[in-house]
């Protein structure tokens, strides 16, 4: 279940312009958010962030400066926005548009517990392939399959030698 208000999180002070400001921000949010917050950071990805309890419960990725913060616990999201703007002055919360070249899509029914995320990289995947486009495609395009058995059909139509 996704939350109902999923956001990103802009930090006011830039990091920019000095080496080892990412690596010291990202040093100092964890320090925040497994002393005080309470998550857990997850070892198979170091930037992604995980609290849970019997409310529910709540991811949040980092890139750089931009939180992602997502999740089914809303009393845990509500208290991580407050903490944030009450330490950081952040102030700025949005729904997420776009993150790391994937496009978010949402679609909310009044009162539904279950709502839709939907995501796609067709931007990204466009600018890849004008930037790269040569030999290996011979000019040709691909569909890629959308539903399970296709891809067997559609391999055997696009061989690519």
């Amino acid at each position: 279940t996704m939350a109902k208000n999923p956001k990103i999180l802009r930090v006011l002070k830039a990091l920019y312009g000095c080496p080892d400001a990412p690596q010291l921000w990202n040093k100092h949010l964890t320090k925040v958010l497994e002393g005080k917050l309470g998550f857990e950071r997850m070892h198979y990805d170091s930037c992604l962030y995980q609290y849970a309890d019997k409310d529910g419960v709540v991811l949040m990725t980092c890139s750089v400066d931009d939180l992602v913060i997502t999740g089914n616990n809303d009393r845990k999201i509500a208290e991580v926005e407050k903490f944030m703007k009450e330490e950081w002055s952040c102030t700025q919360y949005e729904r997420v548009k776009s993150v790391l070249g994937v496009n978010c899509f949402y679609k909310y029914t009044k009162g539904a517990i279950d709502n839709e995320l939907f995501m796609d990289m067709q931007g990204k995947v466009e600018s890849l392939l004008e930037t790269h486009r040569g030999a290996e495609l011979k000019g040709k395009s691909y569909s890629t399959p959308h539903v399970d058995g296709e891809a067997s059909e559609l391999a055997a139509k696009h061989e690519v030698d």
